[in-house]
């Protein structure tokens, strides 16, 4: 009976502690801890963004003025990266400037799945952390679908600055080409008309005068035709500096945001894993304190068994707590019998010595013999 009750004691433990493991594994911290670290990193890429699209601006300015042209209206409204949301808070899109993203992966579309070398939980799948694995799965995917809006971001702007270039070169070049074309028209139909001109001059008599003044001919000098063709080779320089800058900062920006994802991915996958094996560490610690709970009640029966078969008193105390069992020395159960009421001393005569009975009487003896003053 009493190992039977150890024993279910025992099980009621267990349970508690398996509950009390889950009630762990169910708490939402490890959520939480993996949203700001996430959040974390999504403010790098953000810083990352902020500087390319400042970078950007300073060289649309700077290039710009080299072709002597008004910079073009500011525009502050940078292109944002989400956050995650930690809570369940619902806050209208005017209070927030920065928008927030609930713990679900933004588009399942966009990312191809890719194939797992590993697995989070190795060994033995249990069902406690198939939970912690679906999280970090859609942590993951959340981290590789804000990287790539990020790095689409950056393609789409270095893409529309291209196009605006290209678009203000058309407008230019249209009302330019007429002008350029004319002078050259113009010396051409010169060359031609000056023979016509003579002819006529020669048929018409001395003393008449044309009724309207002819038009002047506009003269190009190889001066000005070399300005010209100097200031397009300028402009084109120009153009190709200024995307060949955006270019190169549009590889060093999508490299640092590929190094963000990455050590992002790496640092969440480590965080999880650590996180994993101490379930698995508690799970089997709690299997070894139930063994040894179970030994220790094993052996307290069998001290007690003995105890019962030889019909003996257990006098020093039984001490079980948790695993530990042993048998406590320094604490009685009951005291100790009394000790045996010792017998007065009996003298015995050996070999004519005197018994100390004989020595009282015969000093009595002398006293009485003695004489008295």
């Amino acid at each position: 009976d009493l190992r039977d009750r150890l024993w279910d004691i025992c099980d009621a433990r267990k349970e508690e502690a398996e509950q009390e493991r889950l009630d762990i594994i169910n708490e939402s911290w490890l959520q939480d801890t993996l949203g700001m670290t996430m959040n974390h990193f999504f403010s790098l890429m953000q810083a990352e963004m902020n500087r390319f699209q400042d970078t950007k601006r300073l060289l649309q300015d700077y290039y710009r003025g080299m072709e002597s042209k008004i910079p073009l209206e500011d525009n502050k409204r940078f292109t944002r990266i989400p956050l995650v949301q930690l809570d369940s808070k619902d806050n209208s899109e005017s209070q927030l400037r920065i928008p927030l993203v609930p713990r679900i992966s933004i588009s399942l579309e966009t990312v191809t799945p890719k194939p797992k070398t590993k697995s989070v939980l190795k060994g033995k799948m249990d069902n406690s952390l198939e939970n912690v694995e679906s999280t970090f799965e859609a942590d993951e995917k959340l981290v590789m679908d804000t990287w790539q809006q990020a790095s689409l971001a950056v393609s789409h702007m270095v893409a529309a600055e291209i196009h605006q270039r290209l678009m203000e070169e058309e407008k230019e070049n249209q009302p330019a080409d007429p002008k350029e074309k004319s002078p050259q028209m113009g010396a051409n139909k010169k060359v031609k008309k000056e023979p016509l001109k003579k002819k006529q001059e020669d048929k018409k008599p001395k003393g008449k005068s044309t009724p309207m003044a002819e038009a002047t001919p506009i003269i190009v000098t190889t001066e000005e035709i070399a300005e010209i063709e100097r200031k397009n080779e300028l402009r084109v320089k120009i153009k190709e500096e200024h995307l060949a800058a955006l270019q190169f900062e549009e590889i060093a920006t999508q490299f640092q945001l590929e190094l963000i994802k990455t050590k992002a991915l790496a640092l969440l996958e480590d965080l999880v894993t650590k996180v994993v094996d101490v379930y698995k560490l508690m799970e089997k610690w709690l299997g070894e304190r139930y063994l040894n709970e179970m030994a220790s009640i094993e052996k307290l029966t069998d001290v007690a068994r003995y105890h019962i078969e030889t019909s003996t008193k257990i006098q020093n105390e039984l001490y079980l707590s948790q695993e530990d069992f042993f048998i406590n020395g320094n604490i009685k159960v009951f005291p100790d019998p009394p000790p045996p009421i010792r017998l007065p001393p009996v003298e015995k005569e050996e070999d004519g010595t005197l018994t100390i009975e004989q020595l009282d009487s015969l000093r009595d003896q002398f006293l009485d013999m003695a004489p008295k003053e």
